[in-house]
């Protein structure tokens, strides 16, 4: 029987926390359970409100929550790792869900599974957007989350924090902070902790059939918002990128990359003018390449100033 904590980073959205914490009471599973949460509000502690409350009602599984005083998903998610590692003594696994995420009932039992018969050290699931209408095509680009691959098994790298399962030996492996304060206010820290293990020879594998959804809010609909997201993953993908290989090589590559981007998504933008998804595609990938080109000089666009949700 696996032991297993559900780390949850958690933000000024009580009902979206609470609607997470009451997916995973409902888990079909034999593994031993404790959910750690990390609120990252100081002030108003609303995740600790929404986790007491269920506490006091009988929750079905033991419930850890922190609060986290310094603005950052990077601070949260460092806080959650070492709060599980507190938890136990020997071996466990750690799987990560955000508080606008919730899983189906077989989800834990699923990415298990995989990483048995896989022997993975990281194991990710797809992540399914739930929109309140009908997308436009820049907002399906911009909340492409985490997709549907076809079949499970392994794969070269993890892609995001969320609907993740770690083997604990990664995270006692490696040097805190396991996730980079750098990331803090511009997210990106996810694919860089992925980035780190996977040059520390972690293998990964996708679990094909542990899902999980996530709610789209309005205020992530709008093309203002697809366009900065571009630019913010352009940007950490290029801080990351040269994080970890600044060789003469990848420099040249990059920047024939980027150079091709900036010229040829205005022409496709033209191309495209009769189909709206072509059009987004186009801009979207501008905005992206627009983010790498402002790494030189020092720019970043930092998300996580604001809260998205209810």
């Amino acid at each position: 029987m696996a032991d297993v904590v559900v780390a949850i980073p958690t933000f000024r959205r009580p009902q979206w926390l609470t609607r997470l914490l009451l997916a995973l009471a409902a888990l079909e599973t034999d593994a031993r359970v404790t959910i750690v949460v990390a609120d990252n509000d100081a002030d108003e502690r609303q995740g600790l409100e929404a986790c007491g409350t269920l506490v006091r009602e009988g929750y079905r599984w033991p419930v850890e929550a922190v609060v986290v005083a310094e603005r950052g998903i990077s601070q949260v998610r460092n806080a959650l790792v070492a709060k599980a590692l507190s938890l136990h003594d020997g071996p466990f696994f750690l799987a990560m869900l955000d508080d606008d995420e919730w899983p189906e009932s077989n989800w834990l039992e699923n990415l298990l599974h995989v990483q048995r018969e896989t022997g993975a050290d990281i194991v990710q699931g797809p992540v399914l957007c739930e929109f309140p209408h009908a997308p436009k095509p820049w907002a399906v680009l911009a909340n492409t989350c985490i997709p549907p691959r076809t079949g499970s098994g392994p794969i070269a790298q993890a892609d995001a924090g969320g609907n993740v399962l770690i083997a604990s030996g990664c995270l006692r492996a490696a040097p805190d902070p396991w996730f980079d304060p750098r990331f803090g206010l511009t997210g990106g820290e996810d694919k860089d902790f992925f980035t780190n293990m996977a040059h520390r020879g972690a293998r990964f594998a996708w679990a094909e059939d542990a899902v999980a959804h996530t709610s789209i809010p309005e205020s992530r609909m709008g093309l203002d918002w697809a366009l900065k997201r571009a630019f913010r993953a352009g940007n950490c993908d290029l801080r990351i990128a040269f994080k970890y290989d600044r060789s003469l090589t990848r420099l040249a590559r990059e920047g024939s990359k980027l150079a091709g981007a900036l010229m040829l998504s205005p022409l496709a933008f033209i191309a495209g003018a009769a189909s709206p998804k072509r059009r987004a595609h186009a801009a979207v990938t501008f905005a992206r390449a627009l983010g790498k080109a402002a790494v030189p000089l020092g720019a970043e666009y930092r998300e996580y100033h604001r809260t998205h949700g209810l």
